[in-house]
């Protein structure tokens, strides 16, 4: 019993793989052969149309129930001044409301592939646009504190040397008092270059802050 088993699934097994092969195979070919709708909107019909508003020729988003059916479509697409000239009243309507512009003709297009682009815009929605921060936003905050902050290191600093330059000036006056040099006598400060300078640094930072801020 059991080599029988054996058996048939030995005389049966390379038949099941060549049938799933053959499966496997027409599956891929049918799914590469599926149209692309978007692809062929973007060839074909992208020029004159666009899914969602109407543009040289009306939006097509919604077509499904406008037209009279899938047959008058198909035969539309493929000629539609044939469509006009065997007086249809929704073509010539439709004619007439685009300025008497014949739809260009597209007889190379299979049913297939116009049922392909009709579900691409059918399906169509808008791309969300990302909202972006705007210039008075955070980031305007963080630049404007950012310019304080220097602003307040700077003066920070401008004190320190300032406070170092007089401590130095008072050592060199003892040692100099010391050693029996003599003493430089004291220039204003409103007269000492240095001192200017760094006066004209730390105002030059506060109108740029105060310019920033406002």
């Amino acid at each position: 019993m059991h080599n029988s088993i054996k058996n048939l699934i030995a005389n049966n097994a390379p038949k099941a793989l060549l049938i799933l092969m053959m499966a496997a195979f027409f599956g891929i070919k049918s799914a590469q052969a599926a149209p692309d709708g978007k692809a062929l909107f973007s060839t074909n019909c992208a020029s004159c149309h666009n899914p969602i508003k109407d543009a040289t020729g009306p939006a097509l988003k919604g077509v499904s129930g406008r037209i009279p059916g899938k047959e008058w479509l198909y035969k539309w697409i493929h000629n539609s001044a044939a469509v006009i000239a065997s007086g249809d009243k929704y073509a010539n309507e439709i004619y007439n409301k685009w300025g008497k512009q014949a739809m260009t003709q597209f007889p190379q297009l299979s049913t297939e592939e116009i049922d392909a682009i009709i579900g691409y815009v059918e399906a169509y929605e808008p791309p969300v646009k990302e909202p972006t921060n705007g210039g008075g936003g955070t980031g305007g905050g963080n630049s404007t504190d950012n310019t304080f902050l220097y602003f307040i290191i700077t003066s920070i600093l401008a004190i320190l040397a300032f406070v170092l330059m007089r401590v130095n000036k008072k050592l060199s006056y003892a040692t100099a008092e010391k050693v029996g040099l003599p003493i430089k006598k004291d220039i204003p400060w409103f007269r000492n270059k240095l001192y200017i300078a760094l006066l004209g640094v730390v105002a030059f930072i506060a109108l740029g802050a105060w310019m920033t801020r406002g």
